[in-house]
């Protein structure tokens, strides 16, 4: 490889390599800032972006959440959803943070290449580790834009795990590609003979192979947040009184909420204003009900 091809893959690594830490903490900072003094400039922020996306119907979903209505779970699956975002999170943080003692300990005590602990399992735990950890992140600020960056984010672990193997089989030749043939990527070896053969030979990553990657996770994250947010609206406190549609927080409070709606329709003043809507099939009316213990 001549000078300038050293000088430019060296460059996309370190720019792959920033790009997925840039990526992890975009997942994250919409959560954790959140859920701080600091929301509304953060928002503020924020909001201009999310209204260039509503502007196009190719894009307006993306502002959407594949979990909606998580304030109060509607029942007890959703709830432990929400439980498993804060589990994966700390899980795989705890993970990262260990492999990443056990990496930098090894080099400072020159120990040799890591292949203890979680790394006899895996040759990747650290990325592992931060995947799960932004997965639990989506499931607690659950948008379709995080999903979207969190299969990107996937994609150039990939990218940058291959070029770390890479450069290991060139530096340790016959020692490190016994260690791939005993090891899996990001599963253990026997999980992933399910899905690649013992003796299937090692390809090069082309661009179109690449390109084919980065496609299948989106298309597989974006399913699976859609698979969510069907579940979700199928099971919400939600029904229908004469073309209205109610919700509510909790479901036992749908059953008042709808004789509620029910007597405000007899009103002439409220019908003379809600009818006309209903009457044109171009627009749909939600009642929405907030505990009183809600708005306190």
């Amino acid at each position: 490889m001549s000078v300038s091809g050293r000088a430019s893959t060296g460059i996309g690594k370190r720019l792959a390599a920033s790009s997925t830490i840039v990526l992890f903490f975009v997942v994250a900072l919409e959560f954790v800032i959140m859920i701080s003094p600091f929301a509304f400039v953060f928002y503020a922020a924020l909001n201009p972006f999310l209204l260039a996306l509503n502007q196009s119907a190719l894009t307006r979903w993306l502002t959407a959440f594949f979990l909606p209505h998580m304030v109060v779970p509607p029942n007890l699956t959703l709830k432990a959803v929400r439980v498993l975002g804060s589990i994966f999170f700390l899980f795989g943080m705890a993970a990262f943070l260990i492999c990443a003692v056990q990496v930098y300990g090894g080099k400072l005590l020159k120990l040799g290449v890591a292949n203890r602990g979680l790394y006899r399992v895996v040759r990747h735990p650290q990325y592992v580790g931060l995947a799960i950890a932004a997965f639990g992140l989506a499931l607690m600020w659950p948008r379709f834009l995080t999903l979207v960056l969190y299969a990107v984010m996937l994609w150039l672990y990939y990218l940058l795990a291959r070029d770390e193997e890479r450069r290991m089989l060139n530096r340790l030749g016959d020692s490190y590609r016994a260690y791939l043939d005993r090891t899996g990527m990001f599963l253990p070896r026997r999980v992933e003979r399910l899905f690649r053969p013992e003796n299937m030979p090692r390809q090069p990553l082309t661009a179109a192979k690449a390109t084919t990657i980065l496609l299948a996770l989106l298309i597989l994250c974006v399913s699976i947040g859609f698979l969510f947010r069907a579940y979700t609206v199928r099971h919400l406190p939600l029904a229908q009184v004469e073309g209205v549609d109610v919700m509510t927080i909790t479901p036992e409070d749908l059953q008042p909420a709808e004789e509620l709606v029910g007597s405000a329709l007899q009103n002439p003043a409220v019908a003379a204003d809600v009818k006309p809507l209903l009457a044109g099939k171009r627009h749909r009316v939600l009642a929405y009900f907030v505990p009183t213990s809600c708005r306190e």
